[in-house]
């Protein structure tokens, strides 16, 4: 006769947290500013203003839209917020910075919608393989959020965890 096989793991009342479950997979674009300038190093406002208008702004329709500037050019505040303007008319979500800072904007976003009060006082392992790149500053604001309620926070798998956070009392 077999036996029957037991999840340990759930039995012991641990959570299992696997951050590309929550993913939602939005549409995302990186561009840089200067693609709408010519190659001076000094944005002007007028072929600036003129490159605007002459793009189609439906590619970027609700799109996550990560700009990034450029340390090699000067680029007046101004073009920023023009550009986060004609992104807007398209319902673009826009971040200045890397593909990182968007990655970190869209966990933040997916991270203000959950209810935290489900991780009252479990046992919580954060899975820690996976496919999907996800940014190291990612994990830092999941255990900030985590730790006011969970009773131990871990890293990694039921097999072989690291401890990060255990409530004292």
């Amino acid at each position: 006769m077999e036996e029957a096989i037991v999840n340990r793991v759930e039995k012991s009342g641990v959570v299992q947290l696997d951050l590309g479950q929550w993913y939602t997979h939005p549409k995302k674009q990186v561009v840089r500013i200067m693609d709408w300038v010519h190659p001076d190093p000094i944005l002007r406002e007028k072929p600036f203003r003129e490159a605007l208008a002459a793009t189609d702004w439906e590619k970027y329709r609700e799109v996550w839209v990560a700009v990034e500037g450029t340390e090699d050019s000067i680029i007046p505040t101004w073009a920023f917020m023009l550009l986060a303007k004609y992104l807007a008319d398209v319902d673009s979500r826009v971040v200045f910075g890397s593909r990182v800072e968007l990655e970190m904007n869209i966990w933040k976003e997916i991270f203000n919608q959950m209810d935290w009060k489900d991780y009252q006082d479990k046992k919580v392992i954060v899975k820690g393989c996976g496919s999907l790149f996800i940014p190291e500053g990612v994990y830092a604001d999941l255990t900030a959020r985590l730790m006011p309620c969970v009773r131990s926070l871990m890293f990694g798998e039921p097999c072989s965890t690291v401890p990060v956070y255990k409530k004292r009392g």
